[in-house]
């Protein structure tokens, strides 16, 4: 008769897969940074809004981990950047001065910059809360702790 032990260890490794997600994600944004200086400034709101939902999952996904002040800095940046896409005017077609129909839009000037501020943030939590490889002790992430 051979005995089943179940008490085994699960061969699924939390950490690790965290550490995929945001390597994932922040890979993403990079892309879409790219692709946003290729962009027709007509899209350009759509590729902001993408850049906030991919933030905004990071956030997510090391929330778990931050302490209260720390998480209250991060939501209220991530409420005001959202509220800067969601009240920023959609884009309308209109006629210029020559009378040639053109599209209007007008993307909040401080976007872009709250949205590299809302990244440096979630970079140093990640930094602080073991996310990242440390610089100090290189080979160190989260997934081997």
């Amino acid at each position: 008769m051979v005995e089943e032990n179940y008490n085994k260890e699960s061969g699924f490794d939390q950490k690790a897969f965290l550490q995929i997600r945001l390597h994932d994600n922040l890979s993403k944004l990079d892309e879409l940074n790219f692709n946003l200086a290729l962009a027709k400034p007509i899209q350009q709101l759509g590729f902001y809004s993408c850049q906030f939902n991919i933030l905004a999952s990071v956030l997510s996904t090391i929330h778990s981990k931050l302490k209260k002040e720390e998480k209250e800095q991060a939501n209220k940046l991530r409420v005001e950047i959202s509220n800067l896409i969601v009240n920023t005017p959609k884009p309308f077609e209109g006629l210029n001065a020559r009378g040639k129909t053109v599209w209007f839009f007008n993307i909040p000037s401080n976007l872009s910059e709250k949205l590299t501020e809302f990244r440096f943030l979630l970079e140093d939590l990640m930094d602080k809360h073991g996310f990242n490889p440390s610089k100090e002790n290189a080979g160190v992430s989260i997934a081997k702790q």
